[in-house]
């Protein structure tokens, strides 16, 4: 019996490598293509969802098979760690969600387009258990991450300067290399970017670094051009997580996290260099975040300001313990403050002086590019439901459903956004929750603290540990105002899939 245990075992995990290779390599760059027009952005959101379909489900009839032998023989006694189980729960409430749900077929297959419904979160959720207890951790799985992702952004630097290499039908600015409009080319980009940054500061490998190093310069370029202001939410988080991280062994890992940061501010100035030698070939408008750091000196100036915060922890004479209480809780206070201060200048009569005319603060439909009328239409729309409706959604992905539901709430958003149909709060856990309900949201949100915080803490021994702790982070903040999808939420549950076998594996440190 234990030679057919070992059969299964290393033949699922032989399956699972080559299905993690092919997601990360073949799949972001995958475009259906015509020789008379090229490839097309018309239909590519459905070509890579049935490319993610198919792949992923004969991935997983040729490994359940051997992975149901190996558990019912007892060869799997490790107890669920508390992320799986919240995977577990996840996976239930989005079921129960569906079987209670007035739009069956939508959330089986998700709404048009986004195909986000029960059958994708179930391939998602068995594919992170799969890996979590089958696959065996190998280091050098990243490299499929790195190169498959590298493609991907020196394709969306090229197509932001108006040069394809790969012809596509009918280019226009929102859509960017091969993976369509650039919110979806941005969920995608604050999933993977991080691998790069972690190898660089915590691998002890020469070869690994240099790799790494020139990997996340390309990734910076490309973050800072692609034209969507919410990867530098991404960016802002990470940099400060990582900060965090690095003050435990500052003397070690401080001056690595200046070079990062250097790094970025170079990719800044060479895509201002860009925007000059290629003048009028820019492809996308530049009154946003991406326009500000590839148009201004902006980015020598946060330089500056990394290497005198570098110098002020090296050389403070705080217990840096304390230090890092103090980072944690400047930002929690401000964000704490600013809120405090847009609710009171909302809701007092006049404003308060100096404030009442600043749109940042002032919570109504324009708020946040918009997000105060997709929030608001979201726990408006789960203010209506009732109280099944409240604890387990209305269905998976089906937001815009139930939206046609409540013609005045419709009414609002259809006036606000010229008719456009809104699929999604833009803030993922505020869909979660119109869409799986509390149980559902809950179990959502606990997947991802309990891995960051299990991570981290373990990271400091296995600094492996800190990629998948990283790129949760960096996905968790980005979507507050944006929202998963078959280009993004894949990928993080792989990446915390291949943590969480790692994590079992690893009983003592290990290099990068």
């Amino acid at each position: 019996m234990s030679g057919i245990n070992t059969f299964c075992k290393k033949g699922s995990n032989l399956f699972l490598q080559a299905y993690i290779i092919i997601m990360t390599v073949v799949y972001p760059l995958y475009v259906k293509w015509s020789f008379s027009k090229g490839a097309s952005y018309s239909s590519i959101g459905d070509d890579k969802y049935f490319f993610y379909k198919y792949v992923t489900m004969s991935m997983l009839i040729i490994v359940l098979a051997g992975s149901i032998i190996y558990i019912f023989s007892g060869s799997a006694k490790e107890q669920f760690s508390i992320t799986e189980q919240a995977v577990i729960l996840f996976a239930v409430a989005a079921t129960l969600s569906f079987l209670l749900s007035s739009f069956r077929k939508e959330a089986w297959t998700g709404s048009e387009r986004w195909f986000m419904g029960l059958e994708t979160l179930l391939l998602i959720a068995v594919t992170y258990l799969l890996i979590s207890r089958m696959w065996k951790y190998s280091e050098y799985t990243w490299i499929s991450f790195l190169a498959g992702s590298a493609i991907v952004y020196v394709l969306g630097i090229c197509n932001r300067f108006s040069f394809y290499p790969i012809p596509f039908e009918k280019v226009a600015p929102d859509f960017i290399s091969t993976l369509g409009n650039i919110n979806w080319f941005c969920g995608y980009f604050v999933v993977m970017w991080p691998i790069g940054a972690c190898l660089y500061l915590f691998s002890e490998r020469r070869p690994v670094r240099t790799a790494a190093g020139i990997y996340t310069l390309i990734a910076f370029a490309t973050g800072v051009t692609q034209g969507s202001s919410s990867a530098f939410l991404s960016f802002m988080a990470v940099f400060y997580l990582l900060l965090l991280v690095c003050m435990d062994k500052w003397e070690k890992y401080g001056r690595r996290w200046v070079e990062l940061a250097a790094g970025w501010c170079l990719a800044c100035q060479m895509m201002r260099l860009f925007r000059v030698i290629f003048s009028g070939k820019y492809s996308y408008e530049t009154d946003n975040l991406c326009g500000m750091v590839t148009g201004s000196s902006l980015s020598l100036f946060l330089l500056v300001f990394a290497v005198l915060l570098y110098m002020m922890i090296k050389n403070s004479k705080f217990d840096r313990r304390y230090l890092k209480r103090i980072f944690i809780a400047v930002p929690i206070g401000g964000i704490v403050l600013y809120f405090l201060l847009a609710a009171v200048n909302t809701l007092m009569p006049g404003g308060i002086p100096g404030l009442a005319d600043k749109g940042l603060f002032v919570f109504n439909m324009e708020w946040g590019n918009a997000r105060g009328a997709t929030w608001g239409t979201g726990l408006k729309l789960f203010g209506r439901m009732n109280l099944y409706q409240k604890l387990f959604g209305i269905g998976p992905d089906c937001f815009a459903e139930y939206l046609y539901t409540q013609p005045d709430i419709m009414k609002e958003v259809h006036d606000f956004f010229d008719g456009a149909v809104l699929k999604n709060a833009h803030n993922e856990w505020i869909s979660m929750l119109v869409n799986t309900g509390i149980v559902g949201t809950a179990a959502y949100i606990g997947i991802f603290v309990s891995l960051i915080t299990r991570f981290i803490k373990k990271g400091r021994d296995n600094p492996v540990l800190y990629i998948p702790a990283v790129c949760a982070f960096s996905y968790m903040i980005h979507n507050m105002v944006s929202f998963g999808q078959i280009l993004n939420m894949p990928f993080i549950f792989i990446i915390m899939g291949m943590g969480e076998s790692y994590y079992r594996q690893c009983t003592e440190r290990e290099v990068v």
